[in-house]
């Protein structure tokens, strides 16, 4: 649970390490010496974003005040904030779970050499011979479909907790399939609960937004997106939105459930748990064959 973090911890106490990335919001860097029992980065906000440090603590708070089992299924699947970040006495940042090596793979580069990445869903969009040109290991369609599934089961569960994922796109959805099946949510310091603001903005990733909520983002939003996740995935289309690209996996019984998926009526929607046992059977058709 921590161990040894309160809610909001100065940065001035904390030893960092090596950058390991930097995005439109800010950097990542390495965490060390703060005593917490797991492996920490810090992420560093630029100074243009407008942060709410209230709705960040609540997000903090939210996990610690979680019973057991609940807080290890969402840190399973969630790379959920562990403590505010304070500069100056003043929240400019956040600590996270650093993403475990199995949500990782190496890429070639166009100089021959290869570089790790994080293992993000658009690996599992990507037609064979793209992965093949970058020296990536294509997954089978059984495969694909099982972490789907658990993609679903991820997004399910935080929906019951009443949490808004948001921003669901390639870049915030890893995954491993080495010695089991693993999705994992980034970006969850933008996650909102229900009735409260998002500590930052939920933005939509380009491609991915819904055209019910082109401004805003709720649980029925998660839902389309969800629902794009799906058809993407299977089409291996990083832009269709025509479920019909879907039907030779689907087939004509599980196509209804697509389309609903993507109505632009929201109340359409069914909820993310009716793509469970639909993806589940599919995937052992396959592995029956």
């Amino acid at each position: 649970m921590s161990a040894g973090l309160p809610l909001a911890v100065d940065g001035a106490t904390l030893r960092f390490g090596r950058t390991l990335g930097r995005g439109g919001q800010g950097e990542v860097v390495e965490v060390t010496g703060h005593g917490a029992g797991e492996d920490l980065v810090a992420k560093w906000y630029l100074p243009s974003v407008r942060l709410d440090a209230a709705s960040l603590t609540r997000l903090v708070a939210w996990r610690r005040s979680a019973g057991e089992p609940t807080r290890a299924a969402v840190d399973e699947v969630a790379c959920w904030p562990r403590a505010v970040l304070l500069r100056h006495g003043r929240a400019a940042g956040v600590l996270l779970p650093r993403v475990a090596p199995a949500f990782s793979l190496a890429v070639g580069l166009p100089s021959g050499s290869r570089s790790q990445v994080l293992r993000e869903l658009q690996y599992l969009i990507a037609r064979p011979e793209l992965l093949s040109r970058r020296g990536i290991a294509d997954v089978d369609l059984a495969t694909r479909l099982r972490l789907l599934g658990h993609l679903v089961a991820a997004v399910s569960l935080l929906h019951t907790h009443g949490v808004v994922v948001g921003d669901l796109s390639v870049k915030n959805v890893l995954w491993s399939a080495d010695g089991g099946e693993r999705v994992y949510l980034l970006d969850c310091d933008a996650l909102r609960l229900s009735g409260t603001s998002p500590a930052v903005e939920q933005p939509n990733s380009p491609g991915w937004d819904d055209p019910a909520f082109p401004g805003t983002q709720n649980q029925q939003s998660d839902r389309y997106k969800l629902a794009l996740a799906v058809l993407r995935v299977i089409a291996r289309d990083f832009h269709t939105r025509s479920p019909d690209a879907a039907t030779a996996v689907l087939g004509r019984d599980h196509l209804p459930l697509l389309r609903a998926g993507l109505s632009r009526d929201p109340d359409a929607r069914p909820p993310t748990s009716a793509w469970l046992r639909p993806l589940r059977c599919r995937a052992e058709q396959l592995t029956e064959r």
